[in-house]
């Protein structure tokens, strides 16, 4: 689906599908904003972990263009990109609220098209396509500190439903005190003896607790 939104500088902005043939100026908007492992490798300030990172966004816009699960779409005035959303179809409203909704997992407006509705316009076409999907809501992904996202997404009604915080396993290890990478257990049943005492069921006869405490 095409929407045009009439802008005040004169010159029409439409929301339309992404093509392939946009990847690569999406990219370029994504670095515009002077964050994340894109615009850091522009810079040739990241190294080979976060070079991949860069691939990766680059392959995940490639991907969600013919992906089912997912619709990109671009804002571009005078065939010049200005605003991309990246939406995600089979949302939840949260993680303990399975409450079906369509994520905005994405969105970005240049610097030069911002305060012209070109926000407004890509988030009237997600409402389109929740509308389309039989959806009653529309989540949307905010960093915690970008105040002026969350005001703006304040203002047009989106309520905050819960924060995600992000950890890589190597320092989440160090800082539970796990100097090694854990081995595998048994699925068989728990490893630890006090969790089997936590896990006995009432017929465990005073014995088999005093052999169990033994054995701790």
């Amino acid at each position: 689906m095409v929407r045009t939104a009439l802008r005040s500088w004169g010159t029409p902005a439409t929301v339309r599908p992404a093509t392939l043939d946009d990847v690569a100026d999406l990219i370029a908007l994504d670095a515009e904003f002077g964050r994340g492992p894109v615009a850091r490798a522009r810079r040739g300030s990241v190294g080979a972990r976060e070079r991949g990172a860069g691939d990766r966004i680059t392959e995940r816009y490639r991907a969600a263009v013919d992906e089912p699960s997912t619709r990109l779409l671009v804002a571009v005035v005078a065939d010049e990109p200005v605003g991309v959303a990246l939406l995600l179809l089979h949302g939840m409203a949260s993680s303990v609220d399975s409450q079906p909704c369509l994520h905005v997992a994405h969105l970005l407006v240049a610097a030069r098209a911002r305060r012209r509705g070109i926000g407004r316009a890509l988030l009237a076409e997600a409402v389109a396509v929740a509308d389309e999907l039989g959806l009653d809501a529309v989540s949307v992904g905010v960093r915690p500190g970008d105040r002026e996202a969350n005001r703006y997404f304040a203002r047009l009604g989106f309520a905050p439903v819960a924060v995600r915080r992000l950890a890589p396993v190597a320092l989440l290890r160090r800082q539970l005190g796990q100097l090694a990478t854990p081995t595998a257990r048994p699925t068989g049943g728990p490893s630890s003896p006090v969790l089997r005492r936590r896990l006995r069921t009432p017929g465990h006869s005073a014995a088999d607790r005093r052999r169990d405490a033994a054995g701790a």
